[in-house]
């Protein structure tokens, strides 16, 4: 089954090398290795997880309006801040190869906590989407 959260994942999967965020990351965004989707699967540095969230309700246009948090775990504050504001930069009111509208929720990400004795740096930023239903 398709959904949004699918499309966004694989709209990051396919940046370049080159690209901002994968730059930040160090590598390019594999789909299980250093990207994830629904929960809390990463466990080492340098990852991305998807984590689909309720959002507003459906209006009667058959428009829906659910949300997403990208947490990140990178291994400074430094790399956790640039990797997510190339997040929010590039996300923020992109179109989404004509599947929604994301829009970020805030304008610079959100330091959560550490992990591991402070190693992994855990980072959010939180978007809403508009789109059509799938």
């Amino acid at each position: 089954m398709s959904t949004i959260l699918n499309t966004v994942a694989s709209y990051l999967c396919n940046l370049s090398a080159t690209h901002a965020i994968t730059v930040a990351l160090g590598t390019t965004l594999t789909f299980g290795t250093n990207f994830f989707i629904g929960g809390c699967e990463a466990t080492e540095a340098n990852t991305i997880t998807l984590i689909p969230y309720g959002g507003s309700p459906p209006n009667i246009s058959n428009t829906q309006n659910p949300s997403v948090q990208i947490e990140t775990r990178t291994i400074s504050r430094y790399i956790a801040i640039e990797l997510q504001q190339a997040l929010i930069n590039f996300l923020h009111m992109n179109q989404l190869e004509g599947s929604g509208l994301i829009q970020a929720k805030q304008s610079c990400p959100i330091l959560l906590s550490t992990e591991r004795g402070g190693r992994l740096i855990i980072s959010v930023s939180n978007y809403n989407i508009k789109h059509v239903k799938v």
